[in-house]
């Protein structure tokens, strides 16, 4: 057949994707007289059977809150809540989006407890744990549910907020990412009672950044 002959036909249909980005605020949430848990896993409780969940922990947060594991699976341990399958601990800082490790643990995780995309994973931690995991949950099936709770003031303020992730490779800082909105970002104040004075002072440096850039009458 002649290239002349053959004809070309295009369709173009553009199209809508509707997100809600739910950010919640609170204290304690762990608490089991806390609400907030049952309120956001409320559709869990109608799915059968009970939806697989793995949790990833910043290894700093953990160190500095000893008890964090057994308050996670305690909090959980009920019929109509995810069940965890397994927490892992995630260095903190840069090292979790340098590491291809990292990564590599998640997925495994992940496929090891048949996580789908009716399943879960939660990550408790700063702003760079909370983009490696949220790259690994968001390539994972092609997404897998994800729960933040990020634990320092600049992750509260803007790496959890934004619905993007991102890790380092080739020495580029997010050169792999993807934008992924989290089922919830839930910030918890309590988890900021043991960052040092340090993470404290960046997060307020961030929070005079983004007044001073975007709302010039807040500054």
């Amino acid at each position: 057949m002649s290239p002349k002959n053959i004809t070309t036909t295009e369709i173009h249909d553009d199209f809508d994707v509707c997100f809600t980005h739910r950010l919640m605020f609170d204290r304690d949430v762990l608490a089991s007289d806390n609400p907030m848990i049952e309120e956001l896993f409320a559709s869990a409780s109608n799915d059968e059977p009970r939806p697989g969940m793995i949790v990833a922990v910043d290894a700093g947060f953990a160190a500095a809150n000893p008890g964090i594991h057994d308050a996670i699976r305690t909090r959980f341990d009920r019929d109509h809540l995810p069940e965890v399958r397994e927490i892992l601990e995630v260095p903190g800082g840069e090292a979790a989006k340098n590491d291809p490790v990292v990564i590599d643990r998640m997925l495994e995780a992940i496929e090891r407890h048949r996580i789908d995309r009716r399943s879960y994973v939660a990550v408790f931690g700063g702003g760079a744990v909370i983009d490696a995991v949220g790259f690994a949950s968001s390539t994972a099936h092609r997404g897998v549910r994800l729960v933040r709770f990020p634990t320092t003031v600049l992750g509260q303020l803007d790496a959890a907020i934004g619905v993007k992730n991102g890790v380092n490779r080739f020495g580029k800082k997010n050169f792999v990412g993807a934008f992924d909105v989290p089922v919830a970002v839930i910030c918890d104040e309590r988890m900021l009672e043991t960052l040092d004075d340090r993470r404290w002072s960046e997060g307020f440096s961030e929070a005079v950044k983004i007044a001073c850039l975007q709302d010039a009458t807040f500054f």
